[in-house]
């Protein structure tokens, strides 16, 4: 493990901080081979580690017990190798689910409905991991579902008990599941596919959000993968696999570590209200990241189990796992902010948007000029809150310029 980094790039995972050797030679190699994006890789190895754990696997903080369940949206351009980082990622887990014999059991699927995901845990000692394509096709199936899906999703992401409802069938209990979300979608999407009401239910916060870090064309090279790093990967992986069910508990300091770090982000955030209400969100995700990062650290090894107590050292990693988070959340904030005020143009009608285009990037307006401009299309009333929409005009003083830019 390296020395913590005192200046850390907020928009890079901190791979070198948070992750063993081991993995951090595995990502750099695939960085330097396949130009696999970081953050892409990274998030897509804890989601990996997190499905790998037995599903009766718990972490306790003070009372507080959680499983490793993962929810996360990797926000990247497309043509950026996201299913070839898939297939080389969890490619362990994948052999191990063409191994598995247990009737109705999956430990990896790509299309699933809320039933199947209970159906399929039912049997399951793993739990699952959902990978989803595009997050507009979970949350439209979610929406479009008569009996409200979306709500019953959310269950899924706690530890709780679930019943599985089938007509004329008596209410099959589910009492050990797991399923983490591995999800993608484009910057430009997040407007559309994250509304008001999805922060308001909670949905958008259950998960965590990381955008691709390089956003570079990717040149081809004559660099060659060495196998050795996949051989070492997969001893590691299986020592991590055979983990038995057990309780993980913050060490005294851990905890103490911990709350100090909370206590210090509250008071950071106290007046920027989005992320102030998304650190109880993250302060769940501490207690599930603490014991994927621990068996990441107890797999490089020499001993035959984990240490149930969890260190004070491995909970500072998590933590600066969380600030990464929490510095990702509010890049989603403003590309959604960004591709909501495209939208608002959007939606307006093409003789308006040919005007608004017409209007220059390099200067001011004053109130009366913007009439004027725009008087063959709209009357004075129907202009007027239209130059009040922010999304569309930003007020300097007494005069306005243009917000949304020619593409």
């Amino acid at each position: 493990m390296n020395q913590i980094e005192s200046k850390p790039d907020t928009a890079k995972f901190p791979l070198k901080d948070v992750f063993p050797n081991y993995l951090e030679d595995y990502i750099n190699e695939y960085l330097e081979v396949m130009e696999f994006d970081v953050n892409a890789q990274a998030m897509t190895t804890i989601l990996h580690t997190a499905s790998l754990l037995d599903n009766r696997i718990t972490c306790n903080y003070k009372g507080k017990v959680q499983k490793p369940i993962i929810w996360t949206c990797i926000v990247q351009e497309t043509g950026t190798a996201k299913s070839a980082i898939l297939e080389h990622h969890t490619d362990f887990l994948l052999k191990k689910d063409m191994e598995n014999l247990e009737p109705d059991s999956t430990y990896i699927c790509d299309e699933a409905t809320y039933e199947a995901l209970l159906k399929y845990s039912q049997n399951n000692r793993k739990g699952i991991l959902y990978c989803v394509d595009e997050l507009e096709v979970l949350i439209k199936g979610m929406d479009n579902y008569s009996q409200g899906n979306k709500a019953r999703l959310m269950s899924l992401w706690n530890k709780k008990m679930v019943k599985l409802l089938r007509k004329g069938e008596a209410p099959i209990p589910i009492e050990h599941h797991k399923t983490n979300i591995l999800a993608y979608t484009q910057p430009k999407k997040l407007a559309s596919q994250i509304s008001s009401e999805d922060f308001y239910s909670g949905f958008s916060n259950r998960f965590v959000y990381v955008e691709q870090y390089d956003k570079s064309f990717r040149f081809e090279n004559d660099n060659t993968f060495d196998p050795k790093y996949t051989n070492i990967l997969n001893s590691r992986f299986q020592k991590i696999w055979d983990i038995p069910p057990m309780e993980f508990v913050f060490s005294k300091e851990a905890a103490s570590a911990f709350k100090d770090w909370y206590n210090g982000q509250g008071r950071k955030y106290l007046d920027y209200k989005l992320v102030r209400d998304y650190l109880p969100k993250l302060s769940t995700y501490a207690i599930r990241l603490a014991p994927i990062i621990h068996v990441m650290e107890f797999a490089d090894l020499k001993r035959d189990d984990p240490n149930r107590e969890i260190s004070k050292a491995t909970i500072q990693r998590v933590t600066l796992l969380l600030e990464f988070f929490i510095e990702q959340y509010k890049r989603m904030l403003e590309n959604r902010y960004n591709n909501y005020e495209q939208s608002v143009l959007d939606e307006q009608n093409p003789e308006f948007k040919k005007c608004y285009r017409a209007l220059s990037e390099e200067r001011h307006y004053k109130y009366g000029e913007l009439i004027n401009h725009f008087k063959s299309v709209y009357s004075k009333g129907s202009m007027n809150s239209r130059i009040k929409n922010k999304a569309l005009f930003r007020p300097s003083g007494n005069v306005y310029f243009k917000v949304v830019p020619n593409e």
